[in-house]
């Protein structure tokens, strides 16, 4: 199953997203996600972006129109939708939305798309600030975010300290 992890890096370490990316890719080899160590071998691949490239995009969407993102994912979850289809309810659902939709991505690079790492602002903290945590969760589920720093402790995720001081980079893995 794949599951999708979110990890806080501090902005002094990486000035931009494709370096948030790298920083993230080497701190999860560096901690065995991927055999043992710290996370005890978690998974058997992991990468950045991957199957929930686009992930703070939606995130993002959410934060600005909770009861219009409910709606589109719901329609999203009813069914087996084609990409074609789920392309375009995208777009009826999102208009105003400019950039490349999270869902009419196709091989992602294993250090995912410069989207996939973006700085903690107010409004994607209070949509990863319920998943900040210790430990990996195995979650996947939009509305439960699992979401790990390199530096921080349990209890330092205020936003003060948090919020324009980290970038959140999107892990898909598998187990």
């Amino acid at each position: 199953m794949y599951f999708c992890l979110y990890v806080c890096v501090p902005r002094d370490e990486a000035r931009t997203s494709l370096q948030a990316r790298r920083k993230v890719a080497r701190y999860l080899e560096a901690e065995h996600f991927t055999r043992q160590g710290r996370f005890c071998g978690q998974c058997d691949y992991c990468g950045i972006g991957g199957n929930y490239s686009g992930r703070l995009i939606l995130l993002r969407l959410r934060a600005r129109n909770r009861k219009r993102f409910d709606g589109f994912w719901k329609r999203l979850n009813k069914g087996d939708l084609t990409p074609r289809q789920v392309a375009r309810l995208f777009r009826e659902s999102f208009k105003d939305f400019e950039g490349e939709s999270p869902f009419e991505r196709n091989d992602v690079p294993f250090y995912g798309l410069a989207d996939d790492a973006q700085i903690i602002d107010q409004e994607l903290y209070r949509e990863l600030e319920d998943g900040f945590d210790e430990y990996v969760t195995h979650e996947y589920e939009i509305t439960k975010p699992n979401a790990i720093f390199t530096d921080l402790g349990e209890g330092e995720w205020e936003p003060e300290i948090v919020v324009d001081r980290y970038w959140a980079v999107v892990v898909d893995y598998h187990d």
